[in-house]
């Protein structure tokens, strides 16, 4: 069982992303790394004593500037910074009838209090213009909305955001 408690085994970091020829390399490699962080948060997550190590490093994660949040607390600005990156990646690597049905999915989310405002679907090819808010709502709904249109090994990435994020996000 993977750390997000589906059948499926954790994603190997390297899985992510290798056959896309339309995401830059530089951008597949920062998702690795940060991917691998977050693997490493999530099974220091059930040590005590591994998790002030973990929480740290993550506190310390820096993320390209073009997918930075700065207007929260430390953590959540980083979770948003990842969501950011992973959103961005994702949509490059989708084909247009794939960012297509996402768009459809993310408008037939409804909105909930302030954690999820309503969706457009223009958010999937918004990139850099999302708000805070829309990239906290999207690291809550993404690995629900991907299935059967992402490969496995980026459903299973957002995962394990979602399994960080709800950990993390009020620390």
């Amino acid at each position: 069982m993977s750390c997000c408690g589906s059948h499926a085994e954790p994603c190997s970091s390297s899985e992510l992303f290798h056959a896309s020829s339309v995401v830059p390399k530089d951008q597949v490699a920062e998702v690795r790394r940060v991917h691998e962080l977050l693997q490493g948060w999530l099974k220091a997550s059930s040590d005590d004593a591994g998790q002030e190590g973990a929480r740290a490093a993550l506190l310390k994660l820096k993320v390209s500037p073009e997918h930075q949040s700065t207007n929260l607390k430390p953590l959540q600005a980083i979770i948003t910074s990842i969501t950011a990156l992973y959103w961005s990646t994702t949509n490059l690597a989708l084909s247009p009838e794939q960012r297509s049905q996402l768009a459809d999915r993310l408008t037939d989310i409804p909105a909930f209090e302030d954690r999820v405002p309503q969706f457009s679907g223009k958010e999937v090819e918004a990139g850099a213009e999302l708000t805070d808010k829309k990239l906290e709502a999207i690291m809550r709904v993404g690995a629900y909305i991907l299935p059967s249109i992402a490969d496995q090994a980026t459903i299973e990435m957002w995962r394990e955001l979602s399994e960080v994020s709800a950990n993390a996000w009020e620390l």
